[in-house]
């Protein structure tokens, strides 16, 4: 790779706007209502070989206008945000995307000019998307809604990097390949001078999936095993519930607690020992809480089994409520108690949790609970991996998020395989899964409309260490770091082009950034 030599930027290609077109279109299925795989790995191949191709800020100006747009066609509507808050947002994420092909086009010319290997700058590109993505992860109401490797669901051997990485050694991968792609096509593809840039990215690849394909079948087959069981009993529509007066919603909430009993109860003699609603099955007025909470503690001792309770409480003439799960042990204790702390912002008078999770060390394995939205932080949910979780309960309502619903359900399988536990999801709106510390679905079951979804599973009581949980976003960090230095050693190279003009190599211009 030592004698490749500096290709110009930009470099003259008349399919340009051919090139274009295929990034704006690849783009519409990335990420939102129609995501492709495929789509993810190929569209910034052409974004980036368009963008080198033209002038700096006229091909950033054109990418971020496609890439506004295919926001808007693809998110519009998917996004917990009135008009026009959700156009500007999903304008802006155009926009930022856009940026990341801009600094690529003008920190790689930059380093090149510097004499550096072209290879090595294939690592800006996917050093860049993978710190934007990390760092806006940070502090972001909705989590990490949204990242690219949750497109690559279902893939597990790629998958299992995650267990080492988090979210970002997939992005990080997955951003590789466009640059490599680039820097071949820039090379007129010809072997001899793209052979060991080339090895290198796949010898990298096979590695990853090597080790995925390892770890799935190093994963042991003779666990012992838990009987489990989901239910969501009565679709709950809180539209529905606010237009009542209190003492009207005090008696719908109690018949529908009493279709949920009556569905628990048939599933704990058929033999579950854990059993778990969805986010706000057990919507409760405050004076009545005590009251639903004797229930459940004596329907956990009668049937011999752990019951965990979704409530969210109301208070009368209050504009605030409480959103929890607790999980009733088989003697009647409170066994574990957590209150929702991901997207309040969105739900107005939820009062948030601290995030911080507890755990309860059972016999069924240590058991620990999130609540829908706090599944997508990451950094927070790696508390179960540290505490040596087994099993993670995630009751969720996902009609806020409907045309994306099963997408959302679709990223608890990250959580499992960052942490090595089991993941239930029992969901009001979405696909119910189970998946174990592999992201293996062990069942699902998708959401009945007009009458009672039921989850059975049997789901291993032993969960498994993995680094990431050990370790976090070091991975995330790294990139981070990485990307200060590609940018500070741009601009070192601009200022001593400027003092000592290099000498135009195999006079070719070269002060075209």
């Amino acid at each position: 790779m030592s004698n490749q030599r500096f290709q110009p930027i930009p470099q003259p290609d008349r399919w340009s706007y051919l090139w274009f077109a295929a990034a704006a279109a690849l783009s519409l299925f990335v990420t939102g209502r129609w995501t492709v795989a495929a789509a993810v790995w190929l569209a910034p191949v052409f974004a980036i070989r368009f963008m080198r191709t033209q002038k700096a800020w006229k091909g950033f100006l054109l990418l971020a206008l496609a890439g506004s747009v295919t926001a808007v066609i693809s998110w519009r509507g998917l996004m917990p945000l009135p008009f026009p808050e959700d156009v500007i947002t999903l304008i802006m994420i155009g926009i930022v995307g856009s940026l990341m092909f801009l600094a690529d086009r003008l920190l790689v010319a930059r380093w090149q000019r510097r004499g550096r290997n072209p290879f090595v700058t294939t690592l800006i590109y996917p050093s860049l998307v993978t710190a934007f993505e990390f760092l806006t992860v940070q502090g972001n109401p909705m989590g990490s809604f949204g990242a690219s490797a949750y497109t690559q669901f279902g893939n597990l051997p790629l998958l299992q990097l995650v267990s080492v990485t988090g979210l970002w050694g997939v992005t990080f991968v997955i951003s590789w390949l466009a640059p490599v792609v680039n820097w071949a096509w820039e090379h007129g593809f010809v072997w001899p001078q793209i052979r060991r840039g080339t090895a290198v990215y796949a010898g990298i690849m096979a590695l990853i999936f090597i080790f995925g394909v390892a770890r799935l079948a190093a994963s042991p087959d003779d666990v012992p095993t838990v009987p489990v069981a989901g239910v969501t009993a009565v679709p709950l529509d809180f539209a529905h519930l606010n237009s009542l007066d209190w003492e009207a919603m005090r008696r719908q909430v109690t018949a529908n607690h009493d279709r949920y009993f009556a569905a628990s109860e048939r599933l704990a003699q058929a033999g579950a020992q854990l059993l778990l609603w969805p986010e706000g099955a057990a919507v409760v007025a405050e004076e009545d809480e005590a009251g639903l909470m004797a229930r459940a503690q004596a329907f956990a001792q009668q049937y011999n089994v752990y019951l965990a309770l979704p409530l969210v409480i109301l208070h009368p003439q209050a504009d605030h409520y409480e959103n929890e799960l607790r999980v009733i042990a088989p003697d009647g204790s409170t066994a574990l108690t957590h209150r929702k702390y991901g997207g309040y912002q969105f739900e107005v008078g939820s009062v948030p949790g601290d995030g911080v999770l507890h755990t309860a060390v059972t016999p069924l394995g240590t058991l620990a609970g999130v609540i829908c939205w706090d599944t997508d932080f990451p950094a927070t949910v790696a508390q179960a991996g540290r505490n040596g979780v087994d099993i993670l309960l995630s009751p969720s309502k996902d009609d806020v998020l409907l045309p994306m619903a099963d997408l959302h359900a679709e990223m608890a399988a990250f959580r499992a395989i960052e942490n090595g536990v089991t993941v239930i999801r029992q969901s009001d709106a979405a696909t119910s899964m189970v998946i174990d510390p592999y992201g293996r679905v062990l069942a699902q079951t998708p959401f009945n409309a007009n009458g009672e979804t039921v989850l059975t599973a049997q789901v291993p009581a032993n969960g498994v260490t993995t680094l990431y949980s050990q370790v976090g976003d070091v991975f995330g960090w790294l990139t981070a770091a990485a990307s200060v230095v590609w940018v500070s050693g741009a601009i070192v190279a601009g200022r001593r082009t400027k003092i000592n003009p290099a000498p135009e190599p195999d006079g070719l211009a070269s002060t075209h950034s």
